[in-house]
């Protein structure tokens, strides 16, 4: 795969890293995109997480660093080949689950056996590969030529307990838990049916999404047939000429009237579509489209040129707004952006019910043990921290048992199924700290979010809840199995999030504007986050990525976020954060918790602290992430 993709250029390199002025560091970058088969903003994508995660996003690239980067990006793709052969086992045991009686499935008792006929009886194993070396020497790091492996496992950390982020942490957490109502707002998604997707449909849900933003902007400024041009429409014959004077204040640029992709002329127009990429790769301003709706475009794609527009952001699948002109039919000449359009509100701020009393949220994100063992000791621990912390709710977001950690993808262990290790190992845990805490007198919430590497869970996004079946009547009511994507409300705070890794997903196939030379930098992370609310999907790519089965009519009809949420988790393998969105994108409080496990050893969760509106001057009842504190801990 490397070799079939063509090299970046010192030139690309260069526009790439614009901070870097070393020409020795720039050549050592292109050697590294040869040798991966990156292209230019992929290396720097990668480089941008690598120094998130180090927390030296605001460092100059050094040589050192460089090869830290270059260690980093061995270390992943030997790992990518290690997996490949226990990701074929892993599937494997899915086939022999999907021809179950009991499993939900397109294919009956009746006809299992064509499935079988096909896959064949034993797992498919994957031609064995030759392990990776890097066709290009190595950097050593501060001449030292150690071993950069990572520390010691989950028992010999050292940082448990260290806070790593905070916001908000003036406003304190609550002491206690109040009774307030936990209640999940989604119901389960339809069954998604793997490999079982009607393009007809899959075509009508996708051309819905294009018409109804369509339509929003066609109610907002009306069509070009409807425009009337403003001398024309003023034009009174007995009027006396216009006084001189100073020119009025400049205002703000107005959105010209919506027309059809194939309508031409010199008038600037508003253009609606879904952006594309003109074959596959990561989008270049050369090979950008725009995809119309069948009702005023016939969905029909013209090229879109970027030339004009100072400020973007695009990713394939996106639907956009374009104001620009198109003069000859087959090119947009783009001078703003319509990046979509926010959620509504569910209901007016005055008519909302917040608990009056203060209560905390901990979010944690699977994995929940580490890769040497499925003791799920960081379970317990977080377990533990979630009682001394007095956790009114517990959002727990998968992966549980992970397909790619080594106990299950060897086929778990000896006498017991993954549902039996899911039940024995996972549940039970959660129904004893549940059990202790009602003896106590107190009423916690835990909710728990599949993902689509769940072994005990539908692989196809978005995906049904776990399971009620094996969950203690004890405890039952404090028990919440959650689709995902899931929306919560705690206290008549709205929370949802998704499983699937968002951030990332979108930072590797996002096409971003470089910033103006006096322009303050912007922060991608809330730039990211701000697609999900403006494209109303956490899963908004299109094709979807290659590592997550996506049913694309299903996500598009039930993946999407209805309503304005107040707060928005997003668990990525990103550096942990939380931050305030802008009030133009939504003012949500937006949160990365981070993973509770990084191979063997600890990771993060978070610890919000959401209290009453009187304790925050000038705080609106819809004002929750500004009286919201939050801690992001290790583990």
């Amino acid at each position: 795969a490397r070799d079939g993709m063509a090299a970046a250029t010192e030139q690309e390199v260069a526009v790439e890293f614009q901070d870097v002025t070393d020409r020795e560091l720039i050549k050592r970058c292109v050697k590294l995109c040869q040798a991966y088969g990156l292209s230019a903003g992929d290396l720097g994508t990668k480089w941008e997480v690598m120094q998130m995660n180090s927390n030296k996003a605001s460092q100059p690239m050094t040589f050192d660093q460089l090869a830290e980067f270059e260690l980093t990006l061995k270390h992943t793709a030997t790992k990518r080949q290690k997996t490949a052969d226990s990701r074929a086992a892993v599937a494997d045991a899915r086939t022999q689950a999907i021809v179950r009686p009991h499993a939900r499935s397109t294919f009956n008792k009746d006809s299992a056996h064509l499935l079988l006929s096909v896959l064949g009886d034993t797992p498919i194993k994957r031609s064995a590969r030759p392990s990776f070396s890097s066709p290009i020497p190595p950097l050593s790091i501060g001449g030292d030529g150690g071993d950069h492996s990572p520390p010691g496992g989950f028992g010999s950390r050292t940082d448990a307990g260290k806070v790593v982020g905070t916001l908000h942490p003036e406003l304190g957490q609550a002491s206690s838990i109040p009774a307030v109502g936990v209640r999940l707002e989604l119901g389960s998604p339809p069954g998604a049916s793997f490999m079982w997707e009607r393009l007809d449909e899959r075509a009508r849900r996708m051309d819905e999404v294009v018409a109804s933003f369509e339509a929003e902007l066609i109610e907002a400024h009306g069509t070009k047939a409807e425009a009337v041009p403003a001398d024309e429409a003023d034009a009174d014959p007995n009027a006396a000429p216009p006084a001189t004077g100073p020119a009025p204040p400049p205002t703000p640029p107005e959105t010209p009237p919506v027309a059809g992709l194939l309508s031409t002329g010199p008038e600037p127009s508003t253009f609606v579509g879904r952006v594309c990429c003109d074959g596959e790769g990561k989008l270049n301003p050369q090979s950008i489209f725009l995809e119309g709706s069948r009702r005023l475009s016939h969905a029909c794609r013209v090229r879109l040129d970027l030339a004009e527009c100072p400020d973007y952001a695009l990713f394939p699948g996106q639907t956009i707004g374009v104001c620009g002109l198109n003069l000859h039919g087959h090119t947009l000449r783009a001078r703003r952006i319509i990046p979509g359009r926010l959620p509504p509100n569910a209901m007016p701020a005055d008519e909302r019910q917040i608990a009056p009393e203060s209560f905390n949220v901990m979010v944690a994100a699977g994995p929940f043990c580490t890769t040497d063992n499925v003791a799920f000791a960081p379970l317990d621990e977080l377990l533990a921290q979630a009682e001394q912390r007095s956790a009114l709710c517990l959002v727990l977001l998968g992966p549980f048992l992970d397909e790619a950690h080594p106990t299950v993808a060897s086929g778990g262990t000896p006498g017991a199924s993954f549902d039996q290790l899911f039940q024995s190992r996972i549940l039970a845990r959660i129904e004893a700290f549940l059990a202790k805490a009602l003896a106590a007198g107190a009423a916690p919430h835990v909710v728990l979010v599949p993902s689509p590497r769940d072994v005990t869970a539908l692989p196809v996004y978005p995906q049904p809840g776990f399971p009620r079946k094996g969950v203690s009547a004890a405890v039952a009511a404090q028990v919440h199995m959650a689709p995902n994507p899931a929306r919560v409300d705690v206290g008549g705070v709205s929370i949802v999030t998704c499983s699937v890794d968002t951030l990332m997903t979108l930072g590797a196939a996002e096409l971003a504007s470089p910033p103006a030379p006096d322009a303050p930098r912007q922060d991608r992370m809330l730039r990211l986050a701000a697609h999900v609310l403006k494209q109303r999907l956490f899963l908004p790519l299109l094709p979807p990525p290659a590592d997550v089965p996506v049913d694309v009519s299903s996500n598009l009809h039930s993946g999407g976020i209805g309503a304005m949420p107040d707060i928005l988790l997003l668990p990525s393998q990103l550096a942990p954060f939380a931050k305030l969105m802008p009030q133009d994108d939504g003012g949500a409080l937006c949160l990365n918790p981070g993973k509770l496990t990084r191979n063997a050893a600890g990771g993060s969760f978070a610890l919000l602290s959401v209290h009453p509106r009187a304790q925050i001057d000038g705080a609106r009842t819809s004002d929750i992430g500004v009286r919201t504190a939050v801690q992001i801990v290790k583990i």
